[in-house]
């Protein structure tokens, strides 16, 4: 190579299931044109793993080296471990706080994450802790803005209707109205949360929501008859056969619970 590496760097391909056919061209000219192919970031569109496969039957034509990072939209569907398993079949080397050499040439690669400010703000997208963190910001700040204008416009409507009344009193009620409002800070930041969070995760809400109650369960200390009742009863609630399939479920969950307290 003349002591030279050409690499050749290309990110947010953001690869969707109709997107077969679509990078061919552009993989042809940089086998002819680079010695490396560097991917950085967000190579599918929501880290699905058929998208993954799609990507990997393009990159099969490139023979050079190729490595990879993810990034923020690689990790939208839980399943990064699955998209860096089909792409390491088409010889993809994908870092994430590791390192390789090529050529004499060290490249070092870690997973992209949101960030900034503006239209470039922190997103609710990618991976779980970033979801959480930003739909718990924009829950707080909802209810505390909600809070704020309800206490103002309550204020207000106080100071016209008790025009006559003393200023301590009026203080006295303004404060209790702040308590009050105060006190509902926490359940409507509870609603928005709900609410963004069934934005996020559409059809796949419920079974989180699910999968979570019947964690919790798991988690408290309780006999194993209860837990064992309170997991059926969990299970059967989206269940349209319940008399049919109550004995079936009651007999799986009881061995998952002496399995689990056979441990």
């Amino acid at each position: 190579m003349n002591g030279s590496l050409r690499v050749a760097a290309v990110g947010d391909l953001h690869c969707k299931r109709s997107s077969a056919g679509s990078f061919q061209a552009l993989f042809s000219r940089i086998a002819e044109s680079a010695d490396v192919l560097a991917l950085c970031g967000d190579l599918t569109d929501r880290g699905q793993p058929d998208e993954a496969r799609i990507l990997a039957a393009e990159l099969q034509a490139v023979k050079i080296p190729k490595i990879a990072v993810l990034g923020n939209h690689d990790f939208e569907s839980d399943a990064s471990d699955q998209v860096v398993e089909i792409l390491a079949s088409a010889n993809v080397i994908v870092l994430d706080g590791s390192a390789i050499e090529i050529a004499g040439v060290g490249f070092v690669g870690v997973k992209g994450f949101a960030g900034g400010f503006g239209e470039r703000a922190l997103q609710a997208w990618g991976e779980g802790a970033t979801k959480i963190f930003v739909r718990e910001a924009v829950g707080t700040t909802g209810a505390v803005l909600l809070g704020g204008m309800t206490f103002v416009l309550l204020n207000s409507l106080l100071d016209r209707t008790l025009g006559d009344m003393a200023s301590a009193g009026k203080n006295v009620i303004a404060f209790a109205s702040g308590l009050v409002l105060a006190s509902l800070l926490v359940p409507v930041k509870k609603r928005i949360t709900d609410v963004l969070e069934r934005i996020q995760y559409h059809d796949t809400y419920r079974a989180r929501r699910a999968l979570l109650d019947i964690a919790r369960d798991f988690a408290t200390p309780r006999p194993r008859e209860e837990v064992v009742q309170a997991i059926v009863k969990r299970v059967l609630f989206d269940v349209g056969e319940r008399k049919r399939l109550r004995v079936g479920y009651s007999v799986v969950v009881n061995r998952l619970v002496n399995r689990h307290v056979n441990r």
